[in-house]
């Protein structure tokens, strides 16, 4: 059996209009991240999710807790990055900032 952390997902976004079917659907997922900032939680299509993280599709197998409640908690996640990880759910692309002064030196 395969660890479903390694699989790879070939996903360019729902604006392609071929993905609007993973907005579909009666079930939304509670995702609760990091501890600090109690606002730091996304309501997200389950079929959405399940398809962008093998880890949330193993989380929220009908064996776990998850499953039932509809919520995953990741604490010791941060909710920044996890905020990126939704952009790119979204829309397939992951914009990222630089700032004048990051510099890369090989």
């Amino acid at each position: 059996m395969t660890d479903s952390t390694s699989k790879m997902v070939d996903y360019k976004g729902i604006k392609d209009g071929k993905s609007l079917r993973l907005l579909e659907g009666p079930i939304n997922i509670t995702v609760r991240v990091g501890t600090q900032d109690p606002s730091a939680e996304w309501h997200l299509p389950k079929l959405l999710l399940t398809h962008c993280s093998p880890f949330v599709a193993a989380a929220l197998d009908e064996r776990f807790a998850e499953a039932k409640s509809n919520k995953v908690l990741l604490p010791d996640e941060n909710p920044g990055t996890f905020e990126t990880f939704v952009q790119w759910m979204y829309t397939g692309e992951i914009q990222i900032d630089v700032r004048p002064d990051d510099s890369y030196e090989d």
